[in-house]
């Protein structure tokens, strides 16, 4: 790997719009996944979901 390609590389992230774009992604990401093993958590212990139940939420949710 060239110097040339490691400095494009790390001057990527020192660019401010591409980092928030970056930042909110992950954030963004995060929450997906938290509320794909808080949704049905939830549903369980709260609601008293049954299997089926549990069955057409997971199928819902994608």
């Amino acid at each position: 790997m060239t110097q040339r390609t490691v400095s494009k590389r790390r001057s990527l992230m020192f660019h401010h719009d591409f980092r928030q774009l970056w930042i909110g992604d992950t954030i963004s990401q995060f929450g997906t996944q938290v509320s794909l093993i808080a949704l049905p958590y939830l549903a369980v212990t709260i609601l008293g979901a049954d299997e089926l139940q549990m069955g057409v939420l997971t199928a819902l949710e994608f």
